[in-house]
């Protein structure tokens, strides 16, 4: 009996590229967003900056998920790339858009 080895095509993720593309365009938008929203209001602000970080680390995992793909690997870099802007943001803001109205006073 001889026995061959078949190989394993890589699955197909081209859904799971696509939403992480969606999902760091949407984190950058909610990320400008919240920018001017935190001088009007800085619990609005505070909300969307979570809301990008959220978004961003759902496409971050999603990307790298597909990026390994033989379909959507262009999606997946371009989804990875824009989600770590957001990331990376939302981690130093993160903090700082809960504390803020503890520092700023608004008469």
């Amino acid at each position: 009996m001889s026995q061959t080895k078949v190989k394993k095509e890589p699955k197909d993720r081209l859904g799971q590229a696509v939403v992480s593309l969606i999902t760091g365009i949407f984190s950058i938008f909610f990320l400008l967003l919240a920018f001017p929203n935190m001088n009007i209001n800085p619990g609005v602000g505070a909300f969307q900056i979570a809301l990008s970080f959220i978004l961003a680390l759902i496409g971050f995992v999603l990307g790298i998920r597909a990026r390994k793909s033989p379909k959507g690997r262009g999606l997946a870099i371009a989804g990875i790339t824009l989600t770590v802007v957001p990331f990376i943001l939302g981690i130093i803001f993160i903090p700082l858009s809960i504390l803020m109205p503890f520092f700023v006073h608004v008469p």
